[in-house]
């Protein structure tokens, strides 16, 4: 007795303190899987939802770990939030919440009901929904062309258009009311997924407005505008998936820029006076409920840090209150470090030092053969596909200084080629001097654009940045599929692997 008693005394304090530990253990969402065209020294860029929110513009990177295309992605989602993963072929989207495991593979065979991109199958936690989310979300085509169809019908003088363009969108939706009678999802995921694709119509919807009025011209009369408050009203006031949705940030944004077109400032309470005083043009954004308008600011805030722009607002003084309302918001952090790294370029004309050299600006270039024989004769380049608006393209820049060191060890030249248009050139040169990138810069235009997506990318659906080729001293190009900078022990040995060759 003595002994089982005293083994008690021991085994359960043991098991408490197990018990104990486990419940605060912190879960998360992993993903892993195997995307096609991706070898070992690739990354796979994607991007993770903030507090469930779907992230539009912070990708980050991780490694490919062999050439079979696997992958490995971990990450915290306190909430049901969707993740998206950028392959050679599209966009995959994948809604997960802490505690999933999921395995993703791209096939190689199509869809048979499908022209779009190149289907994948979805194996773990969620597998039945994701599988049909991204069945049904990869043809963008069919999607649109579904809603389009709906706008180019003629209805009754009359009719009350939200709902009837609403039971048509339902129907479309159908598919997945099948998928949790079947107990293959549930009613969370369910209502999240038929919100997304809402949005993401009637976001269309918004923007196509015209289509609708030429089969209805009653509707202009009455006027159009009756129909797109009462897309904003649903969004706004009805349904409660909305920032969990793709397109949820597109419409609060709509919601700001158009309301006061489409309001008077008595349909919505000024919830917070601070941003109708200092929210500058955006300042209808005080009509958002604060739920609403952190997220609009934070990803004010974040869109344009990361272009580069001006904010046309004090950023110091709405990022406080940000920070002073929301103390726990999951982009605060996010905003600080974002702001303090892309830290205001100004708008004064760059001065470019001497190991920094403009080649053209003008987008007359319309041939990579050609600047390769013009500018790079008998010596091998490093290119360098970017532009100023792409956030993972910057963020390999830190590694710029390593990356010049072995270009010079192994006598190759660095050539930057920007795919933003002529028209952003000023930013392109203000870029180049911030980040300090010495090499040859072009800024491609839509013409040289053109012929490095056809003979960079060949063809390739999803034309992603950044993106780095190697040519040799023939002027031939050896590799369209470079290790980042930021992977330099891999890109020395491909290095020395192709020129070694050439």
């Amino acid at each position: 007795m003595l002994y089982t008693t005293k083994n008690k005394l021991v085994i359960w304090p043991i098991l408490f303190l197990c018990l104990v530990a486990c419940s605060h253990q912190k879960k998360y969402v992993t993903i892993e899987g195997k995307l096609i065209g991706f070898h070992k020294g690739d990354s796979v860029i994607y991007n993770k939802p903030f507090d469930g929110h779907k992230n539009y513009f912070i990708s980050e990177t991780t490694p490919v770990l062999n050439d079979s295309g696997a992958f490995k992605i971990v990450y915290a989602s306190d909430s049901a939030g969707f993740a998206e993963i950028k392959s050679k072929k599209g966009r995959i989207f994948i809604l997960a919440q802490n505690g999933d495991s999921i395995h993703v593979e791209e096939q190689a065979i199509p869809y048979a009901d499908t022209f779009a991109m190149q289907p994948v199958v979805f194996s773990g936690s969620n597998a039945a929904f994701n599988n049909l989310y991204n069945k049904m979300n990869a043809n963008l085509f069919n999607k649109y062309n579904y809603v389009r169809d709906l706008l180019d019908k003629k209805y009754p003088e009359g009719s009350n258009l939200y709902d009837t363009l609403l039971s048509g969108i339902n129907n479309y939706l159908l598919p997945f009311d099948s998928l949790y009678t079947q107990k293959k999802t549930s009613k969370y995921f369910l209502e999240i997924a038929k919100s997304d694709f809402r949005n993401a119509l009637f976001w269309d919807v918004f923007h196509n407005i015209g289509i609708l009025e030429k089969k209805n011209i009653w509707v202009i009369s009455e006027p159009e505008n009756d129909l797109s408050r009462d897309i904003l009203q649903h969004s706004m006031n009805v349904d409660p998936f909305l920032m969990h949705t793709n397109f949820g940030g597109g419409l609060l944004a709509d919601f700001v820029g158009e309301y006061d077109v489409l309001f008077r400032k008595k349909d919505y309470p000024i919830y917070d006076t601070f941003y109708y005083k200092y929210g500058g043009k955006y300042k209808a954004s005080a009509h958002l409920t604060p739920a609403y308008s952190k997220f609009f600011w934070a990803e004010m805030m974040v869109y344009k840090t990361i272009q580069n722009q001006e904010y046309g607002f004090s950023f110091d003084t709405i990022f406080s209150h940000l920070k002073n309302t929301f103390p726990d918001f999951a982009y605060i952090k996010i905003i600080d470090s974002l702001h303090k790294k892309y830290s205001p370029i100004t708008n004064q004309p760059a001065k470019i030092n001497n190991n920094i050299h403009l080649i053209d600006s003008s987008g007359s270039m319309n041939n990579l053969n050609y600047v390769i024989k013009k500018y790079f004769k008998d010596t091998a380049v490093f290119i360098d596909i970017w532009a100023t608006w792409c956030m993972p393209c910057k963020e390999e820049f830190r590694y710029k200084k390593e990356l010049n060191a072995l270009l010079k060890e192994k006598n190759v030249n660095l050539l930057y080629i920007s795919l933003d248009d002529t028209s952003m050139e000023n930013v392109w040169q203000q870029n180049i001097k911030h980040f300090e990138l010495e090499g040859a810069h072009i800024l491609a235009g839509k013409k040289l654009s053109k012929d490095i997506a056809d003979k960079v990318y060949k063809g390739e659906v999803a034309q992603y940045i950044p993106r780095y080729a190697l040519v040799d001293k023939h002027g031939k190009f050896i590799s369209m599929h470079m290790s980042t900078p930021s992977n330099l022990s891999q890109l020395h040995d491909e290095l020395d692997s192709l020129l070694g060759k050439n």
